[in-house]
């Protein structure tokens, strides 16, 4: 992964695969948060009806050519599927601390911490 990438999402076939670089638990949950938020609002291109592999080999040539940029919470991006992407991540993060933090303990155990 490019330096300062923190995540991207490459569209299959069958899945669409997030990849991003492991980093605290609430950093690497805004990260998938922020790729799947990419994916909620229509950013991430359909593959064509090459195999997957070709799909991902194509996808990770791309991803590695793009210039790095480092993204912070609160960060202002250039562009707008970037910004947001980010604010629909900040604002599920905000909701599932939120949620979990008021759980009982029979759904914590449950659904795990």
């Amino acid at each position: 992964m490019p330096l300062g990438l923190t995540g991207y999402c490459i569209p299959l076939s069958d899945v669409d695969l997030i990849c991003y670089r492991e980093r605290s638990r609430d950093m690497d949950l805004l990260s998938q948060l922020h790729e799947i938020g990419h994916i909620l609002l229509g950013h991430i291109d359909s593959p064509s009806n090459m195999p997957a592999y070709n799909n991902f080999i194509r996808e990770k040539e791309r991803i590695a050519h793009s210039p790095s940029v480092i993204k912070y919470r609160g960060m202002q991006f250039d562009d707008p599927e970037e910004h947001d992407a980010e604010a629909l991540a900040t604002l599920l993060l905000g909701l599932i601390l939120h949620t979990e933090s008021e759980l009982s303990p029979v759904a914590r155990e449950l659904y795990g911490d």
